[in-house]
């Protein structure tokens, strides 16, 4: 009998922890729409360069913002840690005073967001490449 009351045990651990998991998950945002069939917009190559300039100072903008977000979210990681590791080992209400810190996440999202949009608008302006080049996996 002792082996049925150990696998139990265990059954109830691995419950427990894959419901500690599922509560730090969260969705990934939506993709931007494809924009790769949008024609080109007729305007001058004066309005070009203006638009394609302010699309790269808002995509920089936006990215210092995001690096700033990061920042803060990463600070928390280690007590956000300790704090879960001690739930899930010895008082697991503890869980509940870990901060999600969604409005970071969500704010996050919302700038990723908007930079997905402006790259796809320089893309449709066809402006010259102002970014760095993502490895390719």
């Amino acid at each position: 009998m002792p082996k049925a009351v150990l696998l139990s045990s265990t059954n109830s651990f691995l419950a427990i922890m894959l419901l500690a998991l599922g509560g730090c998950a969260r969705d990934a945002p939506a993709l931007p729409p494809i924009l790769e069939a949008a024609p080109t917009p007729v305007m001058d190559a004066r309005q070009r360069d203006a638009e394609c300039a302010k699309l790269a100072a808002d995509i920089a903008t936006w990215r210092s913002e995001m690096t700033t977000i990061e920042q803060v979210i990463y600070g928390h990681r280690r007590s956000d840690q300790v704090a879960g590791y001690l739930s899930a080992v010895l008082f697991p209400p503890l869980a509940l005073a870990i901060d999600q810190q969604a409005a970071q996440k969500k704010a996050l999202d919302e700038r990723q967001q908007k930079v997905d949009q402006a790259l796809a608008r320089q893309k449709a302006l066809r402006c010259p490449s102002t970014g760095p080049v993502l490895p390719q996996s």
